[in-house]
């Protein structure tokens, strides 16, 4: 029996438990100074807010490649498929502490990506923007985030997803803010629209669920038109479809301010506030729920 409490080794492999996927994570080069515990206990949360959101794991086979290096923070991960499995590598700086380690997004963000097919760079907003919308939302289920930590990110960083006059639309974008926060945009407009054309009885997780479910996974050769038609069969509707057609390759404006108040979400002395009367407020609050 492994014991938790060591210090991992180049080459060791661990299992995580999910019950419909094989999910493993191999300690690939570097140095490891926390305990092996610590790094296998934030992959775990990560692949239940995955199977949260999507009621399943998005494939079968994934090997997890952890690579230590110089540094206290996590680097460039990256999401690939190849040989029948998802292939994940995340460089790890050798003194991150286990706090931070906890708190990082990576890892719920790049087991998101296994849940679309690949994208290529010129629409690369797509799957970033669908990872940085989801991940958050999939933490939440599963108690790794606060509903203020998610709307906080929300008001805070999607104002740089915004337009400047002129620019057009998101493909061909490279900046991290049109391609990570505008991407991220369109998917909380697509929920938002989705939930009030079903009287909010299903929302963008449906869309994703039946998406994953008929095969449009990171292993697929799918389109992204093929995945977002699928999506939008699910709910009954053409939001997906639309909204690409209004923000893939068109300047495409939205009132941040207006949609908050919309929402009930509320910047007081830095302090996120909820207004649970606000007009779309009832939606707010089946988007952090997620599906029953």
């Amino acid at each position: 029996m492994q014991d938790e409490n060591a210090i991992p080794h180049d080459g060791e492999e661990a299992e995580l438990k999910v019950p419909d996927a094989d999910v493993r994570v191999r300690f690939d080069e570097g140095e490891f100074k926390l305990p092996r515990s610590a790094y296998l206990s934030w992959l775990q949360t990560a692949a239940d807010a995955i199977r949260a959101y999507y009621r399943r794991f998005p494939v079968q086979h994934v090997l997890v490649k952890l690579k230590g290096e110089p540094g206290d923070d996590i680097g460039f991960a990256t999401t690939g498929f190849e040989d029948g499995a998802g292939q994940i590598e995340i460089p790890i700086g050798e003194d991150i502490s286990a706090t931070r380690l906890k708190e990082s997004w990576v890892a719920a963000h790049e087991m998101t990506h296994l849940a679309f097919p690949m994208v290529g760079h010129r629409r690369r907003w797509v799957a970033e923007g669908q990872a940085t919308y989801i991940e958050p939302l999939a933490r939440l289920q599963v108690g790794d985030r606060t509903s203020k930590q998610v709307w906080r990110d929300l008001v805070e960083h999607l104002p740089s997803g915004l337009p400047e006059s002129g620019a057009g639309g998101l493909d061909g974008f490279h900046s991290i803010g049109r391609t990570y926060w505008g991407g991220a945009l369109f998917f909380l407009l697509a929920d938002i629209e989705i939930r009030k054309q079903t009287h909010n009885k299903q929302g963008l997780e449906d869309a994703e669920i039946a998406i994953v479910k008929s095969g449009g996974n990171a292993g697929s050769d799918w389109s992204i038109g093929q995945a977002f038609q699928t999506g939008d069969q699910a709910v009954h509707g053409n939001v997906l479809e639309d909204l690409d057609s209004k923000m893939a390759t068109k300047e495409y404006r939205v009132d941040l301010d207006e949609l908050w108040k919309q929402l009930g979400v509320l910047k007081e002395s830095d302090q996120i506030v909820f207004d649970d009367k606000a007009p779309l407020a009832y939606i707010r609050l089946s988007i952090e729920k997620g599906k029953d």
